[in-house]
């Protein structure tokens, strides 16, 4: 006997999910093409060339505010 499987099924790719799940999130493929291009000319992975520039923005959004709130 099969046991059920767990969760919601994971929905297709349609009108309601017209976009790949991404690292980013749902980003169109000409933006996800072009942070890729970048990526790859640099000589880096799509973690290694984003990661410096998303932690100074987090850095520079949190200044004054209270850890944790």
């Amino acid at each position: 006997m099969k046991k059920p499987q767990r969760g919601r099924p994971a929905t297709k790719r349609g009108a309601y999910n017209p976009l790949p799940a991404r690292q980013f999130g749902r980003i169109s493929d000409d933006d996800w093409n072009e942070l890729k291009e970048a990526a790859d000319d640099a000589g880096q992975s799509m973690v290694e060339w984003a990661l410096p520039s998303l932690l100074r923005k987090a850095r520079r959004e949190s200044k004054g505010r209270t850890p944790g709130a």
